[in-house]
């Protein structure tokens, strides 16, 4: 499942950097997928780089049959049709390969709660074991480092392809393997970058949880609200909505958001959404969101 085009990989000071900040190896990882949801949608690419103990760099890859149709908005995205996938293995064929390729190495990705929720649910369908792998995130890396940084010169926002730009990592963005690779150098740069500016715990920052985090997490299904908020995800019209959350501050007052995906979480589903009022994403619990509304519907029932 290899597809060696390591053409763009670290440099000998990144690498260095990777292998002392990671004594256990360090596996950066990327998916395509059907949707921004892991609770209903499916994985169609897999691309995987790893560092191993003794600097050795290697990578895995394989398409993957979603055994579903894939949407014609997310085709647009990554260019993978259903005629591409039609004779791939499926995830249930190909995923204990994948874990055995990451083996006990610490994970990244870019915005990686979607990676693995994805990874995580699969891992609970295919009664695979989990490991306490470290998982990290790019993002959150890059978003702390530019927060600390005392220059005018900042990344416009944190996608990928703005930050491995800013980095001047090569990229053709939304290709698994040059995504994963993308997001392994981001780690490395920033690093390098939290180093020479002594910006203090950039590692701490970016470490999410380990992969047995999920370890209690069973498949649920999904409530009327959650079902609601899936319709309003998939309409790619739809950029706000508004949700009555049961906690925190607000009360009963609608919180202005836009959805972006349904996540497996052990306490159950959550939605993960850009706050339209702070600019931030952050997760709401399902099981307390106890109102979803289109932006039409907001304004019925503020007019009530």
């Amino acid at each position: 499942m290899s597809r060696s085009n390591l053409e763009h990989a670290p440099d000998s000071q990144e690498l260095q950097c990777l292998l002392s900040t990671f004594p256990d190896g360090i596996v950066a990882i990327d998916l395509e997928t059907t949707g921004l949801s892991p609770l209903t949608d499916k994985i169609i690419e897999i691309a995987a780089v790893k560092i191993t103990t003794n600097g050795t760099i290697e990578d895995w890859h394989t398409l993957v049959n979603p055994e579903i149709t894939i949407p014609e908005f997310t085709i647009k995205i990554h260019g993978i049709t259903d005629e591409d996938v039609a004779n791939s293995p499926k995830i249930s064929d190909v995923l204990k390969e994948l874990m055995d390729f990451i083996g006990d190495s610490a994970i990244v990705a870019h915005n990686s709660l979607f990676d693995v929720g994805f990874l995580a649910k699969d891992i609970h369908l295919n009664n695979l074991s989990f490991s306490k792998n470290p998982v990290y995130d790019s993002c959150r890396l890059t978003r702390y480092l530019f927060k600390k940084l005392k220059t005018d010169s900042k990344p416009k926002n944190h996608r990928l392809s703005t930050l491995c730009s800013y980095f001047e990592i090569p990229l053709q963005h939304h290709q698994a393997m040059d995504d994963a690779m993308g997001s392994l150098r981001l780690m490395s740069k920033s690093l390098i970058l939290a180093e020479e500016n002594k910006i203090k715990e950039p590692l701490e920052k970016s470490y999410l949880f380990a992969l047995d985090f999920f370890i209690k997490y069973k498949h649920q299904e999904l409530s009327k609200e959650g079902k609601e908020l899936l319709e309003i995800i998939k309409d790619q019209e739809q950029t706000e909505s508004y949700i009555i959350y049961k906690g925190g501050t607000k009360g009963d007052y609608p919180r202005k958001i836009r959805p972006i995906g349904l996540l497996p979480w052990p306490k159950g589903p959550v939605l993960y959404a850009e706050c339209l009022e702070s600019k931030m994403n952050k997760s709401y619990l399902v099981k307390k969101i106890k109102k979803v509304m289109t932006a039409k519907q907001f304004k019925d029932y503020n007019e009530q």
